[in-house]
């Protein structure tokens, strides 16, 4: 099914309204193939839509709130969010933003899979950085409370707890560290730390430095893909890096 399920649904900075979607090549590195997309949000091949296509099963309960994993969270130099083995061959860094719908998409049924086949495993080690986008305001503070929770441990469960918060609001961010069981005086005097500042410019430079404009986007060991992806086109990726990788 690779390309054929593969579609772009993509959140860009303020120029695409959600629930439309624009058109776009991903930018590779020389020597890299792009994969097939469809400007369309409803998954469409050459043959007409796939009501009844063999589509990835849906995520289990427990695939669903996994929201801890095998590895401890760091932040890395340039202020991404790193989890798993610390020396994995394969990196995958994806790009996101929690008020876009097709992250959150992603987030709670590809992601799972990803972290229980490969993450926690130990063959790859993911990233997360957040792209502020000029029609989500709220995603700065969203990116300082992310940050605060991976400071204590609680990253992963912050950042896919951050995709059901509608209003975005302080109030609403400490409300969920103090769901996340974190230490409430350490994580509101981690929103107010100028440090975190520093922190979202480093993730804000590794996106212009890999051009990227649209949310979801992912770099897999550099290479670069955009959109939405089904979790059985991702898994296709992975393998090809973790051979070449070998």
């Amino acid at each position: 099914m690779l390309g054929l399920l593969t579609f772009l649904t993509a959140c860009s900075l303020g120029a695409v309204n959600e629930g439309q979607h624009s058109s776009v090549t991903p930018i590779l590195p020389v020597g890299s193939s792009a994969s097939s997309f469809s400007s369309e949000a409803k998954i469409t091949s050459s043959e007409g839509p796939l009501e009844n296509a063999d589509m990835d099963p849906a995520p289990t309960e427990q695939e669903k709130t996994t929201a801890e994993s095998t590895f401890p969270e760091r932040i890395v130099d340039n202020g991404l969010i790193e989890i798993g083995k610390a020396d994995a061959s394969v990196t995958l860094l994806m790009f996101t933003n929690h008020s876009c719908h097709y992250c959150s998409e992603f987030a709670l049924s590809a992601f799972p899979r990803v972290q229980r086949e490969y993450i926690d495993t130990g063959k790859i080690k993911y990233q997360i950085g957040i792209l502020p986008l000029e029609k989500y305001p709220q995603a700065a503070l969203q990116a300082r409370s992310l940050l605060c929770a991976v400071k204590q441990g609680k990253g992963l469960a912050m950042h896919q707890l951050l995709f059901s918060i509608s209003n975005s609001t302080e109030a609403n961010m400490k409300a969920g560290a103090k769901a996340l069981q974190l230490d409430e005086a350490t994580f509101q005097a981690c929103l107010a730390d100028p440090a975190i500042d520093h922190l979202i410019q480093g993730q804000s430079d590794v996106a212009k430095k890999f051009d990227v404009a649209l949310v979801p986007t992912f770099l897999l060991n550099d290479t670069k893909y955009v959109g939405l992806y089904e979790y059985s086109d991702l898994k296709v990726h992975i393998e090809e890096a973790l051979k070449k990788a070998r």
